[in-house]
């Protein structure tokens, strides 16, 4: 479970989720990916959508399940280490095609389900039994598999298995884009550090789906995710930014973790006031941005709100996720959502948005609208010591993140209530942005009534 977080998040893009009771799996309404709730058995041999139908394939399925034996090797691999090279050599961004879809045989769950392999690496190359890698539901299971999924049709001249937890156990890689054919088996090699097993196909392929085989003896072993490397350099914009290692709690720790969410609901009680001693939160950082759009301008004003309902604003309708809130009701992320509350009243009142802390670093919240909008600007109002934001992306694509504004906002040193917006040199199609606030720039709470998005 994360350190830094009580909540339930995505194991893919690590948005807010919403337990349903009684279910064991939520699907992201960010990224649609699938986050497990506990250990879980998903498929088995013979069971599930994912065991191949044609005796042939299935024969190559029985015969993997058996486990590294004496038959003869397949493919060209190597395991790369970071001796071999630095982490932006072994995660060639010109070149990398990361998992749109995973599944496995079994999953721990939380932030070890399927869902953490898709996109770029977030362990690697850490090495531990560290959340944010896949992991399966026992420590001691023999023979586990995973199955990714690429959207992509570019030729690809081979494939990179990252291994963070008990490394060196994959086997066998087989690749079921038509059919089943195996591409690598070898020997097992058991290593104490993270690798990625680097695999040459003889001649340039399109691959769109592959299923990984390993050995699960001994404790979890544990795969980031699943690379395939383009004979060609992608086109920039099919080059998502790869984040930084993760910071969470090992599946060992995570018992301790769920004890520890116990203590924080008490400790929050005493500590979500205003003026509390300590050193509070850690900062949130920035995500690097896919690509900057350019032609952007920043414009300041005070209009009454009658004009700027003129204008014709999509208000946000949900929340998808945030750094922090003051409360869980007054001055929550909630209330960034709809019509102004506030403006343009000024003032610290508890209808806008309100980081849990005055000064408490880079914070950042994300907001969806009902539908997608062709967008000529994005509006939002500032009623507490505004000129805290300092940069707007568009995350309608969490794999194509676009930065629409990144610098110093016209209202930093104003007093009183403020309408900002970045107008765009043309149209675009918005469904979710994201605003990234320097809560130190401006001295204490920055908050935030409403962000729209003007047609």
């Amino acid at each position: 479970m994360p350190s830094e977080s009580t909540v339930l998040r995505c194991g893919n893009c690590g948005a807010n989720l919403s337990p349903v009771p009684g279910q064991n799996v939520v699907q992201c309404e960010y990224c649609a990916q699938a986050t497990y709730l506990t250990q879980t058995v998903m498929n088995m041999p013979g069971v599930g959508r994912e065991q191949p139908a044609a005796s042939r394939d299935s024969d190559l399925h029985a015969r993997m399940m058996e486990g590294p034996t004496a038959r003869p090797a397949k493919g060209r691999g190597r395991r790369l280490t970071t001796r071999d090279g630095s982490r932006e050599v072994l995660c060639p961004v010109e070149r990398a095609i990361w998992p749109k879809h995973a599944t496995a045989s079994t999953t721990y769950g939380g932030s070890w389900s399927p869902s953490a392999m898709v996109g770029p690496p977030k362990v690697f190359p850490r090495y531990g039994d560290i959340g944010g890698a896949w992991a399966p539901s026992s420590s001691n299971s023999r023979v586990e598999w995973v199955c990714v999924e690429y959207d992509s049709t570019q030729p690809v001249t081979g494939l990179r298995v990252y291994e963070t937890y008990n490394s060196g156990r994959v086997y066998a890689v087989v690749d079921q884009t038509d059919g089943e054919e195996l591409v690598y088996y070898g020997e097992v090699s058991p290593k104490s550090e993270s690798c990625a097993l680097d695999v040459t196909f003889d001649a340039p392929r399109v691959v769109r789906k592959l299923r990984v085989y390993l050995t699960n003896t001994s404790g979890y072993t544990e795969i980031d995710t699943v690379a395939l490397l383009a004979r060609d350099p992608l086109p920039l914009e099919q080059r998502p930014y790869i984040p930084p290692p993760t910071k969470e709690l090992s599946v060992g720790g995570a018992m301790w973790a769920f004890a520890l969410v116990i203590v924080g609901l008490v400790v929050g009680v005493v500590v979500a006031v205003r003026g509390c001693n300590g050193s509070g939160e850690s900062s949130q950082q920035y995500a690097v941005p896919t690509s900057t759009l350019p032609g952007t301008t920043i414009l300041m004003g005070t209009e009454p709100l009658s004009e700027i309902q003129r204008r014709g604003p999509r208000w946000a309708s949900s929340v998808v996720d945030f750094s922090s809130e003051y409360t869980s009701d007054g001055n929550s992320a909630q209330r960034a959502t709809g019509a102004p509350d506030v403006y343009p009243t000024a003032g610290d009142l508890p209808n806008a948005w309100a980081t849990r802390l005055a000064d408490g670093g880079i914070q950042h919240i994300t907001l969806r609208y009902a539908e997608p909008v062709l967008t000529t600007a994005v509006f939002w109002l500032e009623t507490y010591n505004p000129g805290a934001v300092v940069r707007v992306d568009d995350v309608s694509d969490p794999a194509q993140v676009v930065t629409l504004f990144s610098g110093i906002e016209p209202t930093r040193g104003v007093t009183g209530a403020a309408a900002v917006e970045v107008r765009l040199p043309e149209p675009r199609s918005i469904h979710t942005v994201r605003l990234y606030l320097d809560t130190n720039a401006v001295t204490g709470w920055n908050e935030i009534d409403a962000v729209a998005l003007i047609p």
